[in-house]
């Protein structure tokens, strides 16, 4: 009788059935202190550093609170007498009252009010200065050394000129409709629910979800670890300073009304007070009609300096006096610093 020999596959008993094996759960990754490390890094002894940053959400998601927290931790981090913090919801604010400190804060609030996409064709000077900002704030401040973090927040990703949203880093405190919502799964693949989770949570009157939101770091896309949590608090920043609206600081003061005599003697007074280059600014641009750009390129100097002057000289019409205000950036500086006590959470 011949043996009967049976087929092998050859498994042994060290392969794991497969019918016992559990999926591997997938749990998100919290990246705060990484976001933080190229947000707020060692301050560069031979260069300016430009970081740029995106934060974005519904409105009452805690877009203003993360600024306030993002501040406190500036300010922590380099000390208080280092960090000038311009909170304001113009771009052109913001160049125009950097100071001498070697941590310039812009935080512009509500950003797509100045900076719309709708409008990307009429802002090719404003993105000309974004793009310039590192050396105007080498200009305006004389170092030749410093970090410049310029922060956006708006609600609707795609509603702000590319030029300011295609940013290094991106926080998105919820979930968005329409094409926005196509653009967040591009970017943030598995942490889309997760986002839209917080979204919901907050929706429902949880406030404790504004404090996780999800970050984008656009330098590890296609790695797999581009996107995880990102942890904030809310602290008390008592002197964290009021918004510089636009509207105010470009519009309102307006000049008193006065014969072509009396302005040409009253800018002769302003010259020895504010400076020739000073009053020199203003004559070309609001007497002699040229623009911003073109005075400044004629003069060789910055567009912001150029709009600076102006409204110096603005102010001092309207006070009717001689004497200048108090510089903007120095009055920036001296409202934006906290006080002895420091911020205290809550």
């Amino acid at each position: 009788m011949r043996e009967r020999i049976l087929p092998s596959v050859g498994l042994t008993a060290h392969i794991p059935n497969v019918c016992r094996m559990e999926p591997v759960k997938w749990r998100p990754r919290d990246i705060t202190e990484e976001v933080l490390s190229r947000m707020l890094p060692t301050l560069p002894k031979h260069m300016v550093r430009l970081q740029h940053v995106c934060i974005v959400g519904k409105p009452g998601s805690g877009k203003s609170e993360l600024m306030k927290w993002l501040s406190w931790r500036a300010c922590k981090q380099y000390g208080r007498d280092n960090v000038h913090i311009i909170y304001t919801d113009d771009l052109r604010v913001a160049i125009a009252v950097l100071d001498d400190r070697p941590v310039q804060l812009l935080l512009i609030d509500d950003a797509m009010q100045y900076a719309s996409s709708r409008k990307v064709y009429e802002q090719a000077e404003l993105v000309g200065e974004f793009q310039r900002l590192r050396h105007l704030a080498k200009e305006a401040s004389g170092r030749k050394s410093g970090l410049v973090l310029c922060i956006f927040s708006w609600q609707r990703y795609m509603d702000l000129d590319p030029a300011f949203r295609e940013s290094p880093l991106t926080i998105f405190k919820t979930g968005l409709g329409g094409r926005d919502r196509i653009e967040l799964q591009r970017m943030l693949g598995p942490y889309t629910p997760h986002l839209y989770e917080i979204w919901d949570r907050i929706d429902r009157g949880d406030d404790s979800a504004k404090s996780t939101s999800i970050a984008h770091i656009a330098a590890l896309v296609g790695t797999g670890k581009e996107n995880g949590l990102f942890r904030s608090e809310m602290v008390r920043f008592d002197d964290f300073p009021e918004m510089i609206r636009s509207a105010k600081f470009f519009g309102e003061q307006a000049e008193p009304e006065m014969s072509k005599e009396d302005l040409a003697k009253r800018l002769d007074e302003l010259r020895d007070t504010l400076g020739p280059h000073v009053v020199r600014c203003y004559e070309m641009t609001e007497i002699g009609g040229m623009t911003v750009r073109e005075a400044a390129e004629k003069l060789d100097i910055a567009i912001s300096s150029v709009s600076r002057y102006n409204k110096r000289v603005r102010e001092a019409l309207a006070a009717g006096t001689g004497t200048p205000p108090q510089n903007n950036a120095r009055a920036s500086r001296a409202h934006a610093r906290p006080d002895e006590s420091g911020p205290v959470e809550i």
